[in-house]
């Protein structure tokens, strides 16, 4: 499994003082951290075949930050696909981001395959980075509601 790290860059060149190339914001280490959690759990408790209980990492955004990500809660949910599906394999990955007010919920599906397929997702460094995209797009429309 790859871990994804999200941390302050610091360049020191020889002699010179630090130059700091970016800083990490507390959505993106929560995020990233969600990610390697709920990849590290699936690897463990979802089964191959059959019915388990849900996994949840749910990190909630603290008011002093809400006027740049407007938003309370963020999830990811791994679950069983739905009852109508005939195949016990199946799996969901799912993105779910809470409004401020906690009156509106969006669901977002990021995956639906068998275990094996939702762990390469979750392994895949790209998926922080479409993660981070959905959530600041639904906190947009939040907003604008």
């Amino acid at each position: 499994m790859k871990k994804i790290t999200i941390k302050s860059n610091v360049l020191k060149p020889y002699n010179e003082k630090p130059v700091r190339l970016f800083k990490a914001n507390p959505l993106d280490i929560n995020l990233a951290s969600m990610q390697e959690k709920i990849a590290k759990r699936c690897e463990r408790e979802v089964c191959d075949y059959g019915d388990f209980a849900p996994l949840t990492e749910q990190y909630t955004i603290s008011p002093s930050y809400r006027d740049i990500v407007f938003a309370d809660t963020v999830k990811l949910i791994c679950r069983n696909a739905d009852e109508n599906n005939n195949s016990k394999k199946q799996r969901l990955l799912e993105l779910v981001v809470n409004n401020p007010s906690n009156t509106i919920e969006t669901h977002c599906i990021i995956k639906q395959g068998t275990k094996e397929e939702i762990l390469e997702t979750l392994n895949d460094t790209g998926l922080f980075l479409d993660i981070k995209n959905d959530v600041l797009n639904i906190c947009n429309e939040y907003k604008n509601l």
